[in-house]
């Protein structure tokens, strides 16, 4: 298919290893007629990503929290960058968009961080996964939203369309 490029990506929550690997979760995002895809970071990128990071959370942090301080948001970004190494760039038809960073351990996949500039937010990508026919986590994603979207005698797979 023109334009369909996935992206695969772990969901942003602990999942142990064990269970990833049983239920063999697979999650992918698929954009039609645009593409989005992840490099890896570099020293380049990091005044993008202050930039990304204070633009997607300068307004909840307000809400929630009644100020925004400039300088500890700095430190919470300045902390959360030094990993750099593990920080991965997304591009949305090539242009930087947001970053995300998940590590992966030996028991589980732990997701971090997932920040997506304003200004790409609300594209309605739909978001596509894939479980085994028998797991029982698609119970799950039925009550988050997913539809089934296309079955064969092993595996199924489900779609989500943000609103």
């Amino acid at each position: 298919m023109v334009g369909l490029r996935p992206l695969e990506a772990p969901i942003g929550v602990r999942i142990p290893v064990r269970q990833f690997l049983t239920f063999s979760l697979h999650f992918t995002i698929l954009a039609f007629y645009m593409t989005i895809e992840r490099r890896q970071a570099k020293i380049e990128d990091t005044d993008f990503a202050r930039s990304v990071h204070h633009t997607a959370y300068k307004d909840v942090v307000i809400r929630q929290f009644g100020s925004w301080d400039e300088e500890k948001q700095n430190n919470f970004f300045n902390s959360d960058w030094k990993n750099i190494d593990r920080m991965e760039i997304i591009l949305f038809d090539d242009i930087p968009c947001g970053y995300c960073r998940f590590d992966y351990e030996k028991d589980q996949i732990i997701g971090h961080e997932l920040v997506i500039s304003p200004d790409f937010q609300g594209k309605k990508i739909p978001i596509r996964l894939g479980a085994l026919k028998l797991n029982r986590a698609l119970n799950l994603y039925r009550k988050l939203g997913f539809n089934d979207e296309n079955t064969d005698e092993n595996f199924v797979g489900m779609v989500y369309y943000p609103e």
